[in-house]
């Protein structure tokens, strides 16, 4: 297999916003196959930061563990200094050759153990900062399909896991479990996100299901403003949950269901979703820039003025 190795660059600027505004990231990726993939992101760009591209070099990233993981939980290691070059920084770079299952790797996060999970086609791996661990459908029932794809750390500590052809598997305590398709889950798991309630949003093949208890529920909305076409979901830092669809972006708090559209100043087809900090979300939207939703307000930034704080394409979309 040809070596191949996926280069993470974020530029000087693009770090400086990220840890300005803390941003938790939900957007699309490049696939091995056709079409694009929604990803969201539950923490710091360090942490939460969802990949795109072929393999990860990880810059600058400190596992709080060493070569071993210690069970407690930790603080995370501290983020970039946006004063360097990113040529300053130490690159790791792990492949096929070091045990990685995959070259393609759809989805990251580290969970409040230290430990990086990756979402590939070939399998969920954990990694330790040294030695890789391989789930897939040859020694984890759970995963009846090797291409896992979306990625979750709830509030309990769970691990969630969107598998493609099988559901939504849960990790915990050592022990996965399978909710299956078909069995309350209409499809293919493409996008979560947690509420304030541990209550699971789940994107699945355009349709919006709501989990808890082991249960998956369709959140109710007029006929008026239903969506026919959800694409992604990501929950804010002050009990909001939004949504992106064909209709617009939507947002949901304390029991209200809010769309907002052109004539709240978006426009163009709304590809990724970011929360940040502050309580406010940015909206990617295809060849139309950046949206700045917050406080009741819509500030645009065309796509030339934010190319420098952002990589081009970055999420990889095909097709």
């Amino acid at each position: 297999m040809e070596r191949e190795a996926i280069e993470h660059t974020v530029t000087t600027q693009f770090v400086e916003r990220l840890e300005a505004e803390d941003i938790s990231l939900c957007g699309e990726r490049a696939m091995d196959g056709p079409g694009a993939r929604p990803s969201c992101g539950t923490g710091s760009w360090a942490r939460g930061m969802r990949v795109p591209w072929m393999t990860v070099v990880l810059l600058g990233l400190a596992f709080p563990f060493g070569a071993e993981v210690r069970a407690q939980q930790q603080p995370f290691g501290p983020s970039l200094d946006s004063t360097k070059e990113i040529d300053q920084y130490v690159h790791d770079v792990w492949t096929v050759e070091d045990g990685l299952p995959s070259s393609s790797i759809l989805d990251i996060v580290q969970t409040r153990d230290g430990y990086l999970w990756l979402a590939t086609t070939r399998g969920l791996v954990r990694f330790d900062g040294a030695r890789f661990a391989v789930f897939d459908a040859s020694n984890t029932p759970a995963l009846s399909s090797n291409t896992t794809e979306e990625l979750l750390e709830a509030r309990d500590g769970s691990l969630w896991i969107g598998a493609e052809g099988a559901g939504l598997v849960q990790y915990r305590a050592g022990q996965f479990t399978l909710y299956a398709v078909g069995a309350g889950l209409v499809g293919n798991v493409r996008s979560l996100a947690e509420d304030e309630t541990g209550t699971l949003w789940v994107v699945a093949e355009g349709t919006l299901q709501l989990f808890r208890d082991g249960e998956f529920s369709v959140l109710s909305m007029p006929d008026s403003i239903a969506p026919a076409q959800v694409r992604f979901v990501v929950a804010d830092r002050q009990g909001g949950m939004w949504f992106t669809s064909d209709r617009g972006l939507y947002r949901f708090k304390e029991g209200v269901l809010e769309l907002f559209t052109a004539k709240d100043g978006l426009r163009g087809f709304l590809r990724g979703l970011y929360a940040d900090a502050a309580g406010g979300v940015w909206i990617e939207a295809e060849r139309n820039g950046w949206y700045w939703f917050r406080d009741g307000k819509v500030l645009h930034q065309e796509a030339s003025h934010v190319a420098g704080m952002v990589p081009a394409n970055p999420f990889g979309r095909r097709g």
